[in-house]
């Protein structure tokens, strides 16, 4: 994985628009800061986006709970996703761990951390 510009993310949501569903994924027990990025992301993208995680944190739930958005939460032992899925894009979690369950495999990867240094874990394929 390595440092992106924005052209370049553009493309490759754009990409996964065109093939499928493009699936937000927070790191489990999501805080506002993953909440947050996952739902303003999926907006963004439109309608082909959706937010999704494993459990919301209490404090998360409680300001969501008047918000007009749609969060999707996942069972980690049987999440389900778009049958169709043309990217996922993983938010705010430096490892593939951190998010609960398991990713399809050979899907387009995009990873967006804030973090200092992502985790050598996640595929060499991943944006």
């Amino acid at each position: 994985m390595a440092d992106l510009d924005l052209s370049e993310l553009s493309d490759w949501i754009s990409k996964a628009s065109d093939n499928g569903a493009v699936v937000v994924v927070t790191h489990r027990n999501g805080d506002m800061d993953t909440i947050g990025s996952g739902l303003v992301l999926a907006q963004t993208i439109g309608p082909s986006a959706r937010a999704c995680g494993v459990h919301i944190g209490t404090l998360a739930k409680r300001i969501m709970k008047g918000a007009d958005v749609i969060f999707h939460s996942l069972d980690s032992k049987r999440p389900i996703l778009p049958r169709n899925i043309g990217g996922i894009i993983v938010v705010d979690s430096a490892s593939p761990g951190q998010i609960g369950f398991d990713l399809p495999d050979s899907t387009p990867l995009c990873i967006i951390d804030h973090h200092g240094a992502a985790s050598e874990e996640w595929p060499e394929t991943a944006l």
